[in-house]
């Protein structure tokens, strides 16, 4: 059985100065384990310089269809407009959608300079459309309120399934809407949500399921992972020691 790792964004801590290893920790997990395709969401928008250096120097495949950032005076997609990588024999087209109306406007105006959001229906349509040809399986990962992800779902017929982020909806299953499948699993790495489809050789898509697991404390942790978030609190830990003594050196 085949597998595809996705994230639909908002994976960094919220309070980001504070837990910046943590941030970093998470995002070369994800790099480590593989993953096909991960968005934005406003926590990294937020945390823009960390998340540009991070852009910058870690193979994880980011992918921004709708957003743009603005590189020596000239408006460039912020990391992949799509991506289209082989699962299985099948090929899987994987877009994003990010809508200003999940984002704070002070946050908008702050950061306006730096990168701008197109037209999130506008866009996904041109993109969708594009892909459709190229690929059996077409994905958006959607940083959406979770009833607007189900608009998306009856209204772009050529997306196959939507893996939805932002919103700390859980929903217990995937669901379909119109043709689409959609999984709202929550943010920040709380739940595990899988998806599980099943696809002819020719590209159709015959049958699907799937289930989302919290991550509760009596779920086995990976012994290596573990170790690694340990590091990270560490870390904060002697930063947090290090700003302290500076300010009071100051003072």
């Amino acid at each position: 059985m085949a597998h595809v790792l996705l994230d639909g964004g908002n994976f960094f801590h919220k309070k980001v100065a504070d837990h910046r290893h943590a941030c970093i920790a998470a995002w070369d997990e994800m790099a480590r384990l593989g993953y096909a395709a991960v968005t934005l969401g406003d926590q990294e928008l937020n945390a823009w310089d960390l998340t540009d250096s991070l852009l910058n120097a870690s193979p994880l495949p980011v992918v921004c269809t709708n957003i743009e950032h603005r590189v020596g005076g000239l408006w460039r997609p912020l990391g992949h407009r799509y991506v289209i990588t082989e699962v299985g024999g099948v090929r899987v087209g994987i877009l994003s959608v990010f809508s200003e109306e999940e984002m704070p406007r002070v946050s908008l105006q702050q950061l306006g300079a730096r990168y701008r959001i197109l037209d999130p229906r506008e866009t996904t349509r041109r993109v969708a459309r594009e892909l459709r040809d190229r690929v059996e399986l077409l994905v958006l990962l959607a940083h959406l309120d979770p009833d607007v992800m189900e608009d998306y779902a009856v209204e772009f017929e050529e997306i196959d399934v939507i893996v939805g982020g932002h919103h700390p909806r859980n929903d217990k299953q995937p669901a379909q809407f119109g043709n689409t499948i959609v999984n709202r699993s929550g943010r920040r790495g709380q739940v595990l949500g899988q998806t599980r489809l099943v696809i002819t050789p020719r590209g159709e898509l015959v049958d699907w399921g799937g289930h989302n697991v919290t991550l509760e404390r009596t779920f086995p942790e990976n012994a290596e992972v573990a170790q690694i978030a340990i590091e990270a609190k560490q870390k904060e830990t002697e930063a947090s020691r290090a700003r302290r003594r500076q300010g009071r050196a100051g003072g």
